[in-house]
Protein backbone atom coordinates (compact mmCIF):
# COMPACT_ATOMS: atom_id res chain seq x y z
CA UNK A 1 0.00 0.00 0.00
CA UNK A 2 1.28 3.68 -1.05
CA UNK A 3 1.08 6.65 1.27
CA UNK A 4 -2.06 9.02 0.14
CA UNK A 5 0.92 11.81 -0.15
CA UNK A 6 3.52 9.69 -2.53
CA UNK A 7 -0.32 8.89 -5.23
CA UNK A 8 -0.64 12.73 -4.46
CA UNK A 9 2.92 13.72 -5.40
CA UNK A 10 2.97 11.34 -8.42
CA UNK A 11 -0.41 12.48 -9.75
CA UNK A 12 0.47 16.13 -9.32
CA UNK A 13 4.03 15.60 -11.15
CA UNK A 14 2.69 14.04 -13.99
CA UNK A 15 0.15 16.42 -14.16
CA UNK A 16 2.51 18.74 -14.43
CA UNK A 17 4.32 17.33 -17.47
CA UNK A 18 1.23 16.88 -19.37
CA UNK A 19 0.48 20.57 -18.68
CA UNK A 20 4.11 21.40 -20.27
CA UNK A 21 4.01 19.04 -22.63
CA UNK A 22 0.61 20.40 -24.32
CA UNK A 23 1.97 24.14 -23.09
CA UNK A 24 5.07 23.86 -25.52
CA UNK A 25 2.64 22.21 -28.44
CA UNK A 26 -0.07 24.60 -28.43
CA UNK A 27 1.39 27.89 -27.36
CA UNK A 28 5.40 28.28 -27.21
CA UNK A 29 5.75 26.96 -30.83
CA UNK A 30 3.22 29.39 -32.33
CA UNK A 31 5.74 31.91 -32.84
CA UNK A 32 8.34 30.03 -33.63
CA UNK A 33 10.09 27.94 -36.28
CA UNK A 34 9.43 24.51 -35.55
CA UNK A 35 11.03 21.20 -36.34
CA UNK A 36 8.57 17.69 -36.17
CA UNK A 37 10.75 15.73 -35.21
CA UNK A 38 12.04 17.23 -32.38
CA UNK A 39 8.61 17.71 -31.55
CA UNK A 40 7.88 14.34 -31.74
CA UNK A 41 10.66 13.17 -29.88
CA UNK A 42 10.02 15.52 -27.31
CA UNK A 43 6.29 14.10 -27.03
CA UNK A 44 7.71 10.84 -26.63
CA UNK A 45 10.19 11.71 -23.87
CA UNK A 46 6.86 13.82 -21.92
CA UNK A 47 5.08 10.82 -22.59
CA UNK A 48 7.48 8.54 -21.25
CA UNK A 49 8.36 10.69 -18.25
CA UNK A 50 4.86 11.07 -17.20
CA UNK A 51 4.00 7.47 -17.28
CA UNK A 52 7.72 6.77 -15.39
CA UNK A 53 6.49 9.35 -12.44
CA UNK A 54 2.67 7.25 -12.63
CA UNK A 55 4.18 3.99 -12.15
CA UNK A 56 4.39 2.96 -8.19
CA UNK A 57 6.30 0.53 -8.69
CA UNK A 58 9.01 2.29 -9.42
CA UNK A 59 10.63 4.47 -6.88
CA UNK A 60 11.07 8.35 -7.12
CA UNK A 61 14.82 8.84 -5.88
CA UNK A 62 15.06 12.76 -3.93
CA UNK A 63 17.74 13.88 -6.40
CA UNK A 64 15.40 12.62 -9.58
CA UNK A 65 12.79 14.68 -7.94
CA UNK A 66 14.26 17.56 -7.25
CA UNK A 67 15.80 17.77 -11.30
CA UNK A 68 12.29 16.81 -12.36
CA UNK A 69 10.70 20.14 -10.05
CA UNK A 70 13.26 22.52 -11.51
CA UNK A 71 12.93 21.58 -14.64
CA UNK A 72 9.10 21.69 -14.66
CA UNK A 73 9.38 25.18 -12.61
CA UNK A 74 11.12 26.92 -15.94
CA UNK A 75 9.34 28.31 -18.53
CA UNK A 76 9.43 26.62 -22.19
CA UNK A 77 11.95 28.49 -24.34
CA UNK A 78 10.67 31.04 -26.97
CA UNK A 79 13.18 29.75 -29.58
CA UNK A 80 13.09 25.88 -29.49
CA UNK A 81 14.68 24.57 -32.98
CA UNK A 82 18.05 23.22 -33.70
CA UNK A 83 20.52 23.14 -30.56
CA UNK A 84 18.24 24.40 -28.29
CA UNK A 85 15.66 21.96 -29.21
CA UNK A 86 18.21 19.00 -28.85
CA UNK A 87 19.32 20.50 -25.78
CA UNK A 88 16.03 20.54 -24.11
CA UNK A 89 15.23 17.18 -25.35
CA UNK A 90 18.97 15.39 -23.87
CA UNK A 91 17.76 17.35 -20.68
CA UNK A 92 15.00 15.68 -20.26
CA UNK A 93 16.46 12.45 -21.33
CA UNK A 94 18.61 13.23 -18.65
CA UNK A 95 15.35 13.32 -15.96
CA UNK A 96 14.34 10.35 -17.14
CA UNK A 97 17.79 8.12 -16.65
CA UNK A 98 17.80 10.16 -13.09
CA UNK A 99 14.50 8.57 -12.15
CA UNK A 100 15.59 5.22 -13.34
CA UNK A 101 18.42 5.97 -10.97
CA UNK A 102 20.96 5.79 -13.90
CA UNK A 103 23.05 8.79 -13.37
Amino acid sequence: MFPLSEILLRRRLADRVARLSRTEREERHRATIVEFGAMRARRDLYDELGRRVRDRRRPLPDSALRALEAFLAEDPPSRDYGSNARARNERIARVLADLDGAS
